[in-house]
């Protein structure tokens, strides 16, 4: 395993989160009622931007409760995210980690 394999990992997991990202904001620009924004917090209300935010939350499962879905459909899009991302992480890092102890005693 090289540090080329690690950096490649990191790159699909945030390409994840972009893929996603372009569905929300395709969601957003048809109906942008589908997410709850707090808007007490100052934002500088870019569609793309709070997709792109709205995405890596999801994927990282963390979800601040600053915005999140109201629509039937972003809801359960956004359930996948969350699914896929904690799947990636499991299966990829475990497959890393057993790789690295693999090739470290040889």
């Amino acid at each position: 395993m090289t540090n080329q394999t690690i950096v490649l990992a990191i790159t699909a997991y945030l390409f994840i989160g972009i893929i996603w990202s372009f569905i929300y904001y395709t969601i957003w620009q048809i109906n942008p009622q589908s997410f709850h924004i707090d808007v007490s917090r100052e934002y500088e209300l870019k569609p793309w931007n709070l997709a792109m935010y709205f995405s890596l939350i999801t994927l990282t499962t963390v979800g601040y409760g600053d915005i999140f879905p109201i629509g039937k459909w972003v809801m359960v899009l956004s359930n996948f995210e969350a699914m896929a991302g904690a799947i990636y992480l499991t299966v990829i890092v475990a497959r890393l980690v057993s790789s690295y102890s693999t090739s470290d005693e040889n």
